[in-house]
Protein backbone atom coordinates (compact mmCIF):
# COMPACT_ATOMS: atom_id res chain seq x y z
CA UNK A 1 0.00 0.00 0.00
CA UNK A 2 2.82 2.40 0.76
CA UNK A 3 4.31 1.99 -2.50
CA UNK A 4 1.51 2.42 -4.47
CA UNK A 5 0.41 5.93 -2.63
CA UNK A 6 4.43 6.96 -2.97
CA UNK A 7 4.01 5.53 -7.11
CA UNK A 8 0.92 7.99 -7.51
CA UNK A 9 2.37 10.76 -5.44
CA UNK A 10 5.51 10.67 -8.07
CA UNK A 11 2.93 10.41 -10.99
CA UNK A 12 1.22 13.70 -10.08
CA UNK A 13 4.35 15.85 -9.03
CA UNK A 14 4.68 16.50 -12.62
CA UNK A 15 1.17 17.35 -13.24
CA UNK A 16 0.83 19.84 -10.29
CA UNK A 17 4.31 20.93 -11.46
CA UNK A 18 2.55 21.93 -14.83
CA UNK A 19 -0.30 23.52 -13.63
CA UNK A 20 1.74 26.10 -11.03
CA UNK A 21 3.40 26.90 -14.21
CA UNK A 22 0.27 27.23 -15.85
CA UNK A 23 -1.39 29.48 -13.38
CA UNK A 24 1.63 31.89 -13.29
CA UNK A 25 1.08 32.68 -17.60
CA UNK A 26 -2.56 32.98 -16.78
CA UNK A 27 -1.72 35.58 -13.95
CA UNK A 28 0.84 37.28 -16.50
CA UNK A 29 -2.35 37.31 -18.90
CA UNK A 30 -4.65 38.55 -16.46
CA UNK A 31 -2.52 41.24 -15.33
CA UNK A 32 -1.84 42.91 -18.78
CA UNK A 33 -5.59 42.63 -19.58
CA UNK A 34 -5.97 44.64 -16.25
CA UNK A 35 -3.47 46.81 -16.94
CA UNK A 36 -5.16 47.46 -20.26
CA UNK A 37 -7.87 48.16 -19.35
CA UNK A 38 -7.01 50.45 -16.31
CA UNK A 39 -5.22 52.53 -19.18
CA UNK A 40 -8.08 52.81 -21.31
CA UNK A 41 -10.34 54.16 -18.81
CA UNK A 42 -7.63 56.09 -17.20
CA UNK A 43 -7.21 58.18 -20.45
CA UNK A 44 -11.09 58.45 -20.67
CA UNK A 45 -10.81 60.24 -17.27
CA UNK A 46 -7.85 62.45 -17.72
CA UNK A 47 -9.88 63.72 -21.15
CA UNK A 48 -13.02 64.49 -19.07
CA UNK A 49 -10.03 65.97 -16.09
CA UNK A 50 -9.23 68.28 -18.89
CA UNK A 51 -12.17 69.35 -20.29
CA UNK A 52 -12.97 70.80 -16.87
CA UNK A 53 -9.62 72.07 -15.70
CA UNK A 54 -8.83 76.07 -15.93
CA UNK A 55 -5.22 75.80 -16.48
CA UNK A 56 -5.31 74.86 -19.95
CA UNK A 57 -3.94 77.03 -22.81
CA UNK A 58 -5.69 79.45 -24.74
CA UNK A 59 -5.28 77.67 -28.07
CA UNK A 60 -6.75 74.76 -26.58
CA UNK A 61 -9.69 76.10 -24.72
CA UNK A 62 -10.23 78.04 -28.50
CA UNK A 63 -9.91 74.25 -30.11
CA UNK A 64 -12.77 73.49 -26.98
CA UNK A 65 -15.61 76.07 -28.61
CA UNK A 66 -15.46 73.39 -31.28
CA UNK A 67 -17.20 70.47 -29.57
CA UNK A 68 -17.39 68.29 -32.92
CA UNK A 69 -13.66 69.35 -33.70
CA UNK A 70 -12.57 69.14 -29.94
CA UNK A 71 -13.78 65.49 -29.60
CA UNK A 72 -12.72 64.29 -32.96
CA UNK A 73 -9.08 65.47 -31.46
CA UNK A 74 -9.71 63.90 -27.96
CA UNK A 75 -10.67 60.38 -30.02
CA UNK A 76 -7.56 60.80 -32.04
CA UNK A 77 -5.05 61.12 -28.90
CA UNK A 78 -6.62 58.23 -27.27
CA UNK A 79 -6.94 56.04 -30.44
CA UNK A 80 -2.91 56.88 -30.47
CA UNK A 81 -1.79 56.50 -27.00
CA UNK A 82 -4.16 53.04 -26.48
CA UNK A 83 -3.12 50.94 -29.39
CA UNK A 84 0.15 52.91 -30.85
CA UNK A 85 2.20 53.22 -26.91
CA UNK A 86 0.07 51.35 -24.73
CA UNK A 87 -0.34 47.98 -26.69
CA UNK A 88 3.06 47.73 -27.81
CA UNK A 89 4.28 47.97 -24.28
CA UNK A 90 2.49 44.88 -23.00
CA UNK A 91 2.53 42.79 -25.97
CA UNK A 92 6.51 43.03 -24.79
CA UNK A 93 6.04 42.25 -20.80
CA UNK A 94 3.97 39.57 -22.82
CA UNK A 95 6.12 38.25 -24.29
CA UNK A 96 9.50 39.06 -22.90
CA UNK A 97 9.64 35.31 -20.23
CA UNK A 98 8.28 33.04 -23.63
CA UNK A 99 9.88 32.34 -26.58
CA UNK A 100 7.68 34.37 -29.26
CA UNK A 101 9.06 37.08 -31.00
CA UNK A 102 6.73 39.71 -32.67
CA UNK A 103 8.44 39.08 -35.78
CA UNK A 104 7.53 35.41 -36.54
CA UNK A 105 4.15 36.37 -35.89
CA UNK A 106 3.92 39.55 -38.86
CA UNK A 107 5.53 37.22 -41.14
CA UNK A 108 3.32 35.85 -44.03
CA UNK A 109 1.67 32.40 -43.44
CA UNK A 110 3.03 29.10 -45.07
CA UNK A 111 -0.04 28.84 -47.57
CA UNK A 112 -1.26 29.97 -50.75
CA UNK A 113 -3.23 32.50 -51.37
CA UNK A 114 -6.77 30.65 -52.00
CA UNK A 115 -5.67 28.93 -48.78
CA UNK A 116 -5.18 32.45 -47.12
CA UNK A 117 -8.70 33.64 -47.86
CA UNK A 118 -10.57 30.46 -47.42
CA UNK A 119 -9.76 30.66 -43.58
CA UNK A 120 -10.11 34.48 -43.45
CA UNK A 121 -13.81 33.35 -45.24
CA UNK A 122 -14.36 30.38 -42.94
CA UNK A 123 -13.98 33.16 -40.26
CA UNK A 124 -16.29 35.87 -41.34
CA UNK A 125 -18.78 32.81 -41.07
CA UNK A 126 -18.00 32.23 -37.68
CA UNK A 127 -18.01 35.66 -36.52
CA UNK A 128 -21.91 35.93 -38.57
CA UNK A 129 -22.85 32.97 -37.02
CA UNK A 130 -22.29 34.10 -33.49
CA UNK A 131 -23.49 37.76 -33.93
CA UNK A 132 -26.85 36.75 -34.94
CA UNK A 133 -26.85 33.93 -32.20
CA UNK A 134 -25.52 36.39 -30.16
CA UNK A 135 -27.84 39.36 -31.00
CA UNK A 136 -31.16 36.63 -30.31
CA UNK A 137 -29.90 36.04 -27.07
CA UNK A 138 -29.20 39.43 -25.96
CA UNK A 139 -31.85 41.00 -27.27
CA UNK A 140 -34.37 37.93 -25.31
CA UNK A 141 -33.02 38.79 -22.02
CA UNK A 142 -32.79 42.46 -22.56
CA UNK A 143 -36.68 41.89 -23.07
CA UNK A 144 -37.15 40.38 -20.40
CA UNK A 145 -34.97 42.90 -18.28
CA UNK A 146 -37.58 45.57 -19.99
CA UNK A 147 -40.73 44.33 -18.61
CA UNK A 148 -39.05 45.35 -15.06
CA UNK A 149 -37.76 48.43 -16.28
CA UNK A 150 -34.27 48.16 -16.17
CA UNK A 151 -33.23 47.19 -19.90
CA UNK A 152 -29.78 47.39 -20.66
CA UNK A 153 -28.37 49.73 -23.28
CA UNK A 154 -26.28 49.26 -26.01
CA UNK A 155 -22.83 50.47 -26.90
CA UNK A 156 -22.47 54.04 -28.43
CA UNK A 157 -21.05 53.32 -31.97
CA UNK A 158 -22.51 56.72 -33.45
CA UNK A 159 -19.85 59.33 -35.10
CA UNK A 160 -20.55 62.67 -35.92
CA UNK A 161 -21.41 63.19 -40.21
CA UNK A 162 -18.14 65.38 -40.46
CA UNK A 163 -14.82 64.58 -42.39
CA UNK A 164 -12.68 64.95 -39.11
CA UNK A 165 -14.72 62.55 -36.90
CA UNK A 166 -15.40 59.93 -39.85
CA UNK A 167 -11.69 59.79 -40.95
CA UNK A 168 -10.77 59.68 -36.95
CA UNK A 169 -13.35 57.09 -36.30
CA UNK A 170 -12.20 55.09 -39.21
CA UNK A 171 -8.72 54.56 -38.71
CA UNK A 172 -9.62 53.59 -35.36
CA UNK A 173 -12.11 51.29 -35.99
CA UNK A 174 -10.66 49.82 -39.33
CA UNK A 175 -7.14 49.88 -38.80
CA UNK A 176 -5.52 50.17 -35.60
CA UNK A 177 -7.73 48.42 -33.46
CA UNK A 178 -7.47 45.46 -35.56
CA UNK A 179 -3.66 45.46 -36.18
CA UNK A 180 -2.76 46.23 -32.77
CA UNK A 181 -5.56 44.04 -31.42
CA UNK A 182 -4.50 40.98 -33.36
CA UNK A 183 -1.14 41.05 -32.59
CA UNK A 184 -1.96 41.61 -28.27
CA UNK A 185 -4.16 39.14 -27.83
CA UNK A 186 -2.71 36.60 -30.79
CA UNK A 187 0.61 37.20 -30.48
CA UNK A 188 1.22 38.20 -27.26
CA UNK A 189 -1.28 35.85 -25.30
CA UNK A 190 -1.47 33.11 -27.96
CA UNK A 191 2.33 33.20 -27.97
CA UNK A 192 2.37 32.94 -24.16
CA UNK A 193 0.02 29.88 -24.14
CA UNK A 194 0.65 28.13 -27.70
CA UNK A 195 2.97 25.58 -25.97
CA UNK A 196 -0.34 24.06 -24.37
CA UNK A 197 -1.82 23.05 -27.71
CA UNK A 198 -3.99 24.70 -30.02
CA UNK A 199 -7.52 23.92 -29.11
CA UNK A 200 -6.82 25.23 -24.79
CA UNK A 201 -4.59 28.51 -26.45
CA UNK A 202 -7.95 29.06 -28.82
CA UNK A 203 -10.55 28.58 -25.78
CA UNK A 204 -8.37 30.53 -23.03
CA UNK A 205 -7.43 33.53 -25.27
CA UNK A 206 -10.90 33.96 -27.04
CA UNK A 207 -12.57 34.16 -23.76
CA UNK A 208 -10.77 36.60 -22.81
CA UNK A 209 -11.13 38.62 -26.25
CA UNK A 210 -14.49 38.37 -25.52
CA UNK A 211 -14.80 40.07 -21.80
CA UNK A 212 -11.81 42.51 -23.07
CA UNK A 213 -15.14 44.36 -24.71
CA UNK A 214 -16.64 44.97 -21.69
CA UNK A 215 -20.21 44.62 -23.13
CA UNK A 216 -22.93 42.15 -22.47
CA UNK A 217 -24.02 42.74 -26.11
CA UNK A 218 -20.50 42.10 -28.15
CA UNK A 219 -18.90 39.58 -25.62
CA UNK A 220 -20.24 35.88 -27.04
CA UNK A 221 -19.59 37.07 -30.90
CA UNK A 222 -16.54 38.83 -30.15
CA UNK A 223 -15.24 35.08 -27.53
CA UNK A 224 -15.88 33.28 -31.03
CA UNK A 225 -14.11 35.51 -33.10
CA UNK A 226 -11.20 35.14 -30.97
CA UNK A 227 -11.39 31.61 -30.38
CA UNK A 228 -11.03 30.77 -34.12
CA UNK A 229 -8.85 33.86 -34.76
CA UNK A 230 -6.82 31.84 -31.84
CA UNK A 231 -6.44 28.80 -33.54
CA UNK A 232 -5.64 30.03 -36.87
CA UNK A 233 -2.88 31.99 -35.85
CA UNK A 234 -1.67 29.16 -33.20
CA UNK A 235 -1.95 26.53 -36.02
CA UNK A 236 -0.24 29.10 -38.70
CA UNK A 237 2.18 31.21 -36.23
CA UNK A 238 0.89 34.30 -38.20
CA UNK A 239 -1.33 37.32 -37.18
CA UNK A 240 -2.11 38.27 -40.86
CA UNK A 241 -5.45 35.90 -41.52
CA UNK A 242 -6.73 37.15 -38.77
CA UNK A 243 -6.07 40.83 -38.80
CA UNK A 244 -7.97 40.72 -42.41
CA UNK A 245 -10.85 38.80 -41.03
CA UNK A 246 -10.66 41.50 -37.78
CA UNK A 247 -10.30 44.51 -40.52
CA UNK A 248 -13.14 43.17 -42.65
CA UNK A 249 -15.77 42.58 -39.83
CA UNK A 250 -14.96 46.02 -38.40
CA UNK A 251 -14.72 47.95 -41.66
CA UNK A 252 -18.12 47.03 -42.32
CA UNK A 253 -19.46 47.70 -39.10
CA UNK A 254 -17.94 51.14 -39.76
CA UNK A 255 -19.52 51.79 -42.49
CA UNK A 256 -22.91 51.08 -41.53
CA UNK A 257 -22.02 53.63 -38.15
CA UNK A 258 -21.30 56.07 -40.96
CA UNK A 259 -24.33 56.30 -43.23
CA UNK A 260 -26.33 55.65 -39.95
CA UNK A 261 -24.83 59.16 -39.03
CA UNK A 262 -26.20 60.83 -41.93
CA UNK A 263 -29.35 59.69 -41.24
CA UNK A 264 -31.83 62.61 -39.95
CA UNK A 265 -34.66 60.07 -38.89
CA UNK A 266 -35.45 58.66 -35.26
CA UNK A 267 -35.61 55.10 -36.71
CA UNK A 268 -36.48 53.57 -33.53
CA UNK A 269 -38.99 55.89 -32.90
CA UNK A 270 -40.19 55.58 -36.45
CA UNK A 271 -40.82 52.45 -36.26
CA UNK A 272 -42.78 52.73 -33.42
CA UNK A 273 -45.08 55.34 -34.90
CA UNK A 274 -45.54 52.84 -38.00
CA UNK A 275 -46.68 50.25 -35.54
CA UNK A 276 -49.09 52.57 -34.03
CA UNK A 277 -50.52 52.78 -38.07
CA UNK A 278 -49.08 56.55 -37.59
CA UNK A 279 -47.32 57.77 -40.89
CA UNK A 280 -46.89 61.38 -39.91
CA UNK A 281 -43.07 61.24 -39.75
CA UNK A 282 -42.45 59.75 -43.42
CA UNK A 283 -45.46 62.44 -44.41
CA UNK A 284 -43.50 65.32 -43.05
CA UNK A 285 -40.21 64.59 -45.09
CA UNK A 286 -39.59 66.52 -48.86
CA UNK A 287 -39.24 64.20 -51.58
CA UNK A 288 -35.46 65.27 -51.79
CA UNK A 289 -35.07 63.89 -47.87
CA UNK A 290 -36.81 61.13 -48.76
CA UNK A 291 -34.75 60.29 -51.81
CA UNK A 292 -31.59 60.96 -49.23
CA UNK A 293 -32.86 59.05 -46.61
CA UNK A 294 -33.54 55.80 -49.17
CA UNK A 295 -29.76 56.08 -50.43
CA UNK A 296 -28.68 56.03 -47.01
CA UNK A 297 -30.97 53.24 -45.85
CA UNK A 298 -30.27 51.40 -49.11
CA UNK A 299 -26.42 51.34 -48.49
CA UNK A 300 -26.87 50.19 -44.73
CA UNK A 301 -29.30 47.33 -45.81
CA UNK A 302 -26.68 46.48 -48.71
CA UNK A 303 -23.66 46.02 -46.46
CA UNK A 304 -25.77 44.04 -44.29
CA UNK A 305 -26.71 41.85 -47.18
CA UNK A 306 -22.81 41.80 -47.92
CA UNK A 307 -22.11 40.68 -44.47
CA UNK A 308 -24.81 37.82 -44.40
CA UNK A 309 -23.35 36.48 -47.99
CA UNK A 310 -20.14 36.71 -47.03
CA UNK A 311 -21.02 34.91 -43.36
CA UNK A 312 -23.06 31.67 -44.80
CA UNK A 313 -20.62 31.24 -47.62
CA UNK A 314 -17.58 31.18 -44.82
CA UNK A 315 -20.10 28.79 -42.78
CA UNK A 316 -20.53 26.46 -45.69
CA UNK A 317 -17.42 26.30 -46.44
CA UNK A 318 -16.23 25.65 -42.67
CA UNK A 319 -18.62 22.81 -42.93
CA UNK A 320 -17.29 21.26 -45.85
CA UNK A 321 -13.68 21.77 -44.58
CA UNK A 322 -14.44 20.64 -41.42
CA UNK A 323 -16.04 17.05 -43.01
CA UNK A 324 -13.60 16.85 -46.13
CA UNK A 325 -10.23 17.57 -43.90
CA UNK A 326 -10.99 17.07 -40.41
CA UNK A 327 -7.23 16.65 -39.89
CA UNK A 328 -7.29 21.01 -40.12
CA UNK A 329 -9.00 21.09 -37.36
CA UNK A 330 -6.58 18.95 -35.19
CA UNK A 331 -4.41 19.25 -32.27
CA UNK A 332 -0.71 18.76 -32.24
CA UNK A 333 0.81 16.67 -29.79
CA UNK A 334 1.83 18.73 -26.54
CA UNK A 335 3.47 16.62 -24.61
CA UNK A 336 1.57 18.23 -21.83
CA UNK A 337 0.04 15.71 -19.28
CA UNK A 338 -3.27 17.99 -18.60
CA UNK A 339 -6.22 16.95 -20.16
CA UNK A 340 -8.15 19.93 -21.90
CA UNK A 341 -10.73 19.91 -19.31
CA UNK A 342 -7.74 20.57 -16.79
CA UNK A 343 -5.94 23.11 -18.57
CA UNK A 344 -8.90 25.28 -18.78
CA UNK A 345 -10.21 24.99 -14.64
CA UNK A 346 -5.95 25.74 -14.04
CA UNK A 347 -6.33 28.95 -16.68
CA UNK A 348 -9.63 30.18 -14.92
CA UNK A 349 -9.20 29.62 -11.63
CA UNK A 350 -6.02 31.96 -11.47
CA UNK A 351 -6.25 34.91 -9.43
CA UNK A 352 -5.33 37.40 -11.99
CA UNK A 353 -7.79 35.80 -15.02
CA UNK A 354 -10.55 35.78 -12.02
CA UNK A 355 -9.72 39.82 -10.64
CA UNK A 356 -9.81 40.07 -15.02
CA UNK A 357 -13.44 38.59 -15.27
CA UNK A 358 -14.78 40.95 -12.32
CA UNK A 359 -13.57 43.90 -13.31
CA UNK A 360 -15.20 43.23 -16.66
CA UNK A 361 -18.14 42.23 -16.03
CA UNK A 362 -18.34 45.23 -13.60
CA UNK A 363 -17.38 47.72 -16.23
CA UNK A 364 -19.98 45.58 -18.72
CA UNK A 365 -22.97 46.83 -15.97
CA UNK A 366 -21.55 50.23 -15.92
CA UNK A 367 -21.76 50.58 -19.38
CA UNK A 368 -25.22 48.99 -19.72
CA UNK A 369 -26.76 51.42 -16.92
CA UNK A 370 -24.90 53.76 -17.41
CA UNK A 371 -27.72 55.97 -18.30
CA UNK A 372 -29.52 55.24 -15.03
CA UNK A 373 -26.83 57.91 -13.27
CA UNK A 374 -28.41 60.54 -15.14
Amino acid sequence: MYMQWSNIGQYNWPKENEKQQLKKLANRCGVMLIVLLGFMYLISLGFGFLNTADFLPQSIRKLQEDATLWEAVQNLVLNLLFYVVAVPLLLWYANRQSNTQVSEYLSFPNMSGKEFWKWVLMGVGVVYTASVTGNIFYSSINYLLGLIGIPMQSPDVSVSPDIASIMVFTLGVTILAPFFEELLVRCGLVGTLRGYGFRFTAIATGILFGFMHTSFEQVFFAAMMGIYAGFVAAKYRSVWPTIVLHMIINGISNAQAILLSFLDVDLENMMQEFEAGNFSAIRSLTPEELLGQFGVLTGIMLLSGLLMTLGIIGMVKLVKEASQNPAAFRDRPTGSLLTLKEKCITFFQAPGVVVFLIISVCLSLLNAYSYLMY
